[in-house]
């Protein structure tokens, strides 16, 4: 009676098996919805990273010195503005650092400037 039991138990996970491998084999997965990556250039980092995720898209970020922009300004982004992206695909934006480059200028600018450092 107990080897009955056991077999009915042990046809069931074969059966099992069989029918979850031949379903997953017709299982389709849907594409990746696709969107327009959009002008994020000028915008500060805060409002161009909540376009951009709000979107699917995840944001990568890298800086540069400039003096020119307010620290956080997006300089460029990758892929350009107007591209296909998939939802969850990367995009990078080039931040401004400006105190950086103003401690290089004032370098440039004094020859006779000496570090305190």
């Amino acid at each position: 009676m107990k080897f009955q039991s056991n077999r009915g138990i042990f046809l069931g996970i074969i059966l099992f098996s069989i029918t979850a491998s031949t379903f997953g084999q017709f299982l389709v997965v849907p594409p990746k919805a696709e969107v327009i990556v959009p002008e994020v250039t000028g915008m500060m980092r805060a409002e161009a990273e909540k376009i951009l995720t709000d979107l699917g898209l995840k944001v990568t970020t890298a800086e540069q010195e400039d003096p020119d922009f307010p620290d956080g300004t997006v300089l460029s982004q990758r892929p350009a503005a107007g591209k296909k992206a998939a939802a969850g695909d990367e995009v990078l934006i080039l931040l401004s650092n400006p105190r950086a480059s103003l401690r290089l200028r004032v370098k440039k600018r004094h020859p006779g400037y000496r570090s305190l450092t």
